[in-house]
């Protein structure tokens, strides 16, 4: 059963519009002033027909600060007066968030084909917002249910790796068993990379910030080291321009953050040119940057906020194998050191990710 609260400080009012409403079985409860009518909004009815003059405060009022609460603003408001009639006052009563406005007295078939419209709309409404509720939840407990599975993975998949560490060991060097063993070794490894990616996106989506280990390191050797092995992968398709720098990060994270750059450039740029990897240093700032450069087709400009969200791809990486976890630990991992990344994608001058580093995470870590 529908309930409809009347707010109306005139007896006679509220008797036409109760009457009716319940001639046709809605639910009514009554108020005659704005307070009492704001208090007896708590009781979550359905509809509110409001009157302009009420006797403690203008019905317009009391229309705004319903619709300013966030759990009493979804229900619909149905303004009613028989002394601001005119277009101004209609105009003004929607301004101040009715939904609908009615002059009185009012013919009651019109009347109630009102309220029966914006009975319906409300239904639809609630329906919605019950459904977006069970997909919240279901996104929710999705969400712990891959953090928990991936978690409770990486016991057996250490076991496992272990053992193969120990045939390999038991092996000669050029044995099968050592070769499937390396094998058994690198496809653990993988698997417990991309569990750990899993773990870190969760924590993105939480909005929490990914947990690291503050260390001395020397970032040239680190991004020669990590550019080279890259090179061992995809080939001589890196150049690589350095500054001597040491400084305070997590070095398994920025390790992290280069490859997966390095990746993607290698992915989605042109298979015919260079990608350059640059490492910069502002003393002024004391900020580092490293920039990863690849010519090939640009990043359309409308997605290039949202590309950095977990599970989000752009339209042209479609057919790419992944996830789309990638962009959001490079932000993620970034974020956490208190840096930030951008990109800049165009035709002519191609796709730069750009990672900006504080020298010394360790106080804004830690502070």
């Amino acid at each position: 059963m529908y309930k409809i609260l009347i707010i109306d400080d005139l007896e006679s009012n509220r008797y036409f519009f109760s009457h009716h409403l319940k001639s046709v079985g809605y639910q009514v409860i009554e108020a005659e002033t704005g307070r009492e009518g704001i208090e007896k909004a708590q009781e979550d009815p359905d509809l509110i027909i409001l009157d302009i003059n009420l006797p403690d405060m203008n019905g317009m009022q009391v229309c705004s600060l319903l619709k300013g609460d966030s759990r009493l603003g979804r229900i619909p408001v149905i303004q009613t007066s028989a002394s601001f009639i005119n277009t101004h006052d209609h105009v003004k009563g929607i301004e101040c968030g009715a939904d609908s406005y009615l002059n009185t007295p009012i013919d009651p078939q019109i009347f109630l084909s009102t309220v029966k419209a914006w009975l319906r709309v409300r239904k639809s409404d609630k329906l919605l917002s019950r459904n977006l509720e069970l997909l919240e939840q279901e996104k929710e407990l999705r969400e712990r249910f891959v953090s928990t599975l991936t978690h409770d993975l990486r016991t057996p998949l250490t076991a496992a790796k272990l053992g193969a560490q120990l045939l390999s060991k038991k092996s000669d060097i050029d044995s099968p068993n050592q070769t499937i063993a390396n094998r058994i070794v690198a496809n653990i490894d993988r698997t417990d990379s991309m569990i750990r990616d899993l773990l870190d996106a969760n924590l993105i989506k939480a909005g929490e910030k990914l947990p690291l280990k503050i260390l001395h390191c020397k970032l040239d050797q680190l991004l020669e080291d990590a550019v080279t092995e890259q090179g061992s992968v995809y080939g001589d398709v890196f150049t690589l321009n350095t500054y001597p720098i040491d400084g305070y990060w997590d070095c398994q994270a920025i390790r992290r953050i280069i490859e997966n750059l390095c990746s993607n450039a290698v992915k989605y740029g042109s298979p015919h040119e260079k990608i350059r990897v640059n490492l910069s240093y502002d003393e002024k700032s004391e900020q580092v940057l490293i920039d990863i450069h690849n010519l090939g087709n640009p990043i359309d400009i409308d997605i290039q906020e949202d590309m950095f969200n977990p599970f989000k791809r752009a339209e042209s990486s479609k057919d790419q194998k992944g996830w789309g976890l990638g962009l959001s630990l490079i932000k993620g991992l970034t974020e956490a050191h208190g840096g930030t990344v951008s990109v800049k994608s165009d035709k002519e001058s191609g796709t730069t990710f750009s990672v900006l580093l504080p020298r010394d995470s360790r106080k804004l870590v830690n502070p």
